[in-house]
């Protein structure tokens, strides 16, 4: 059979749509990267970002808060060390979202949106319930699951005036093994070993929440056996006991185990809250000698604990020294 040489009009159509590819792979690969230099140039153009104290806070600043929208909105951008103008192009969805949660006051609830005219956010604020007080010149503000919330942020006379706040009383223990706001309270390493009372801190701000819930739901006119001013997690004179309360009628009472901690058979925290509130109503004479205390019975009722000092035995004294006694105000 006799081989053809192809036409060259035909080999040369084919060169040119070769050209013809690699000029359009060219354009196109061009185009791309001028795309990408676009992009770029329009994330810094001022038109295309917006300050971050221009995001819309759809959630009201608590009453307590000490400062306004612009403040909290400048902590949080210096929390999370987020630059002062946000590129719009260049935001991702939950950016913002983890923006906002890791200030210490917020929790993890938190809905951004992005409408045409702004940033909105919504979220829901962490709740102080509890001062630990370690010396009088060491305090820490902790919400219900012993989050440290910054201090310098909570107006705490203002917030004494509008919701209860309980003092834990941690006379001789140490502080937590880290105390920057944010952080979970934790024993220091070794701490437990020389006091075991030291990891009662957690489950004292878990009772501390309990209580303020409780209490907000009785009202402005709710009877002073009821207002619970400390929680003493201190108690030099027995192990084991537990938590005790000390009330405004400047009265102790044994609460036991935290909220969640009950053994088996023993009464829950509604048992005991409900329990206390039919002992506000029904016992007339609740103030007790110093160092007796109230404890609570298997019948879900309160009965008075007599101290044995007489008897040269302490072991049933209530941990109520002077500073105690003083209550939280």
């Amino acid at each position: 059979m006799e081989h053809r040489e192809p036409p060259r009009n035909s080999r040369r159509d084919r060169r040119w749509v070769s050209v013809r590819l690699a000029g359009l792979v060219v354009a196109v690969a061009g185009g791309f990267l001028a795309g990408q230099a676009l992009v770029q140039w329009l994330q810094d153009q001022e038109d295309y970002q917006i300050p971050f104290r221009s995001i819309r806070l759809e959630t009201e600043l608590p009453a307590w808060y000490r400062g306004e929208i612009a403040d909290f909105l400048e902590s949080v951008r210096r929390c999370a060390r987020e630059a002062e103008l946000l590129p719009v192009l260049r935001l991702e969805p939950r950016r913002l979202a983890r923006t906002f949660g890791a200030h210490p006051l917020v929790d993890r609830d938190v809905r951004v949106s992005y409408p045409p005219r702004g940033i909105r956010v919504a979220l829901r604020f962490r709740q102080p319930v509890a001062l630990v007080e370690i010396s009088a010149t060491e305090r820490y503000l902790l919400d219900e699951t012993a989050r440290i919330l910054p201090m310098e942020e909570v107006d705490l006379a203002r917030l004494r005036t509008l919701e209860p706040l309980i003092r834990i009383w941690a006379e001789g223990l140490a502080g937590p093994l880290t105390s920057e706001p944010g952080a979970t309270w934790r024993p220091k390493p070794g701490v437990l070993c020389l006091d075991e009372r030291n990891g009662r801190i957690p489950g004292a701000a878990g009772l501390a929440g309990f209580l303020v819930r409780k209490i907000r739901e009785l009202g402005p006119a709710r009877a002073p056996a009821l207002e619970i001013l400390d929680i003493v997690v201190t108690d030099p004179a027995a192990k084991g006991r537990g938590l005790f309360l000390w009330n405004r009628e400047q009265t102790a009472i044994l609460w036991g185990a935290a909220p969640g901690e009950e053994s088996l058979g023993n009464l829950t925290a509604d048992q005991k809250w409900a329990a206390l509130c039919d002992w506000s109503r029904r016992t007339r004479h609740r103030t007790l000698p110093p160092g007796d205390y109230w404890e609570f019975t298997r019948e879900g009722r309160l009965r008075p604990v007599p101290t044995r000092a007489t008897a040269g035995q302490t072991s049933n004294q209530a941990p109520t020294s002077g500073k105690v006694a003083g209550g939280s105000g």
